[in-house]
This record gives structure tokens, sequence and C-alpha cells, in this order.
């Protein structure tokens, strides 16, 4: 399938419009190390739309938008209760090449589930650095509100490190100190951020939709607020706070 490559003395960067505007490669040439994870037993290829985010080659560095979970609108409006597949959508549809240039590259698709423009640029700021610039236009008649992460899967070894940003540290110490033994997090957030503070801090994580329609089955503020408590109460449970 047709790639793109950006190159510089240090850096090679391939990106595949389709699917996903996928980055297949982020190689350092002095180093000789690539910085994502290549397909292993699974080909890269397109898949259908709508399709759960496991069922691809799960390499490289994908984008997610409007969500991460799969869920329905949440928000009051036109396109309340319309659905939204896992990890977004753009991940798994085809993107148009904008521009190209010798050192950048633009890349733009059009939302499906929600109208919007998703565009994203890559270049080399110099030799060593990749820059990437994202911008996301509303093109429908009315308001819409939508959730975006970058989801790089990067080469990890034995001597990977992770390092956590100052103010995440300091949560943590707070929550040691203070013994706190559950973290409340919308379902909308990243996953794998709540569960890592859980686990330096052994908190029980307690991940809830925020919204009616933030999750199957939540279709009313009463089932809303119902979830509220079971999960709570679930989580308080399991570290012994409550007796059953």
């Amino acid at each position: 399938m047709p790639a793109w490559t950006l190159e510089s003395d240090r850096l090679r960067v391939v990106t595949t419009p389709d699917p996903g505007a996928k980055i297949t490669s982020i190689f350092d040439k002095i180093t000789g190390y690539e910085w994502l994870v290549a397909p292993a037993d699974r080909p890269f290829q397109p898949v259908a739309y709508g399709a759960e985010f496991i069922v691809q080659d799960m390499s490289g560095w994908d984008e997610m938008l409007p969500t991460i979970k799969p869920c329905r609108y949440p928000a009051p409006g036109p396109y309340l209760g319309a659905p939204l597949p896992d990890h977004g959508e753009v991940w798994a549809l085809a993107w148009d090449v904008e521009a190209e240039e010798d050192s950048a590259l633009t890349l733009a698709v059009e939302g499906r589930a929600l109208p919007y423009r998703f565009t994203r640029s890559l270049s080399l700021a110099d030799p060593a650095t990749l820059r990437l610039g994202y911008t996301l236009t509303n093109t429908g008649d009315g308001p819409i509100t939508a959730l975006w992460a970058a989801h790089p899967q990067f080469t990890a070894t034995p001597h990977t490190r992770i390092r956590l940003p100052e103010h995440v540290t300091e949560l943590v110490s707070m929550m040691q100190e203070r013994k706190i033994g559950m973290i409340l997090a919308a379902n909308y957030f990243d996953e794998q951020t709540v569960r890592t503070v859980a686990n330096r801090t052994g908190a029980e994580p307690v991940i809830l939709p925020l919204f009616v329609g933030g999750a199957p089955g939540i279709d009313d503020y009463f089932k809303l607020v119902d979830c509220w408590v079971d999960g709570v109460l679930a989580a308080a449970g399991r570290k012994g706070l409550v007796s059953k």
C-alpha cells in the first residue's frame, strides 16, 4: 500500500494514509534504533469501519478520535446517541494527502460518526526532531464534543524505564501519604494512566461513565447514578471498606 517517507541525516519517518494515517516507523539512523513496534504475526492492512481496535496489526502510531471507549455520543444536541466506534474512527479510515514537501507531510480525514475534518501535519523541524501538528474543524451546524489521543506503541526492552511527569509523581506521593484507597475517573480518560497511578499507590481504580449514553445500557440518569453507586460500592468492597 502507498507510504510516504520523511528523511533527514538523523531520522526516517514512514506513514501510510490508508488506514488511519498510521506512522509505521520512526527510525534513528545514528543509533539504529526503531522507536515503534512493528507488526508481529498480523498483516498490516485496512480493517472494517467499526471494528475493535485489537483486530488490526497492533503496531506503529495511530490517532484516536472522537473517543477512546466505544460509546454513544453523550452530549446534548443533534448527535446525541450517535454510535462512536472503539478507539474512535479515524484510525480505521482512509486519509487524504493535503500537502507534501521534502520535510513535511499533511494528511486529513473527514469524520463519519460526527461532522468534522481532522488534519495532521508531520515535519522534520530539524534533523533530529519530528514535529506533529493537529487541527480539528467542526463542519456541522451545531457544537460537537470530541476526545483525541495519540496512540503510539513504542518499542520497549528490559532496560526501558518510564518517567512520570512531576505532577503525577507528586500525586502518587500524596496518595501514599494519605492512604487514599480509591481513584474515580471518567471512562473517556486514558485508562492506562489511571491504572498506572492505581498500581503505584495500591488504590482501587473506579472507571465510570460521566454522561447518559457514556456506556452500554446507560440510557437515562437513574441508570447512570445506579452505575456510579454500584461501581463505588464494588470497589469499596474489594478494598475491605464495606461489608457485604
